[in-house]
């Protein structure tokens, strides 16, 4: 149906709609703030930049506005990464910086977070982990040698009951 020069020209038309739409939800839901619909809003979003980054991969708006809604929706990571591709196309881009540097405060705040939560105990239980992992080790180092003569015993009693029985000089039937 499509060729390649009509498919290129239906989306030199449809990036820019689909950065209007992603821009206008933005607004939408800076306009709102605090309304229940800010997942929703979001959520197009990033649908609509996600839309404008299969026609191109490396465009900057697209890449912020999606950015930016994943960090107000939370996913951290998924914002450090399209942030930083926007980042590394726009550097001087003052909106971008701006984001990486509240991205930059929330991750900061979220491992503070972490750290509390947990106390040091994930840390405790690394070091009981490890130590518990070198005595299983040593004891597994000792078991080898025992494993494989009791492995090669037991396949010569096999072997020997076999020819016994073969040979009709046991008999456990009387």
């Amino acid at each position: 149906m499509f060729t390649n020069k009509n498919r290129a020209d239906v989306n030199v038309v449809r990036l820019p709609v689909y950065l209007n739409l992603a821009a206008c939800y933005l607004v939408q839901r800076d306009l709102k703030d605090g309304s229940d619909k800010d997942d929703e809003l979001l959520s197009k979003v990033v649908e609509n930049a996600d839309l404008a980054l299969k026609i191109e991969p490396e465009n900057s708006k697209a890449l912020y506005r999606g950015g930016r809604a994943l960090l107000l929706s939370g996913d951290l990571d998924g914002a450090r990464e399209k942030l930083t591709k926007a980042a590394k196309h726009h550097p001087a881009d003052r909106n971008i910086r701006e984001m990486l540097a509240v991205l930059k405060t929330k991750l900061a705040e979220q491992k503070k977070e972490e750290k509390e939560r947990w106390g040091g105990r994930l840390l405790d239980e690394s070091k009981e982990t490890a130590a518990s992992s070198k005595t299983v080790s040593k004891h597994q180092q000792l078991q080898k040698p025992i494993e494989g003569s009791s492995s090669a015993l037991w396949w010569f009693a096999v072997v020997l009951i076999g020819v016994v029985l073969a040979l009709g000089q046991l008999s456990f039937v009387e």
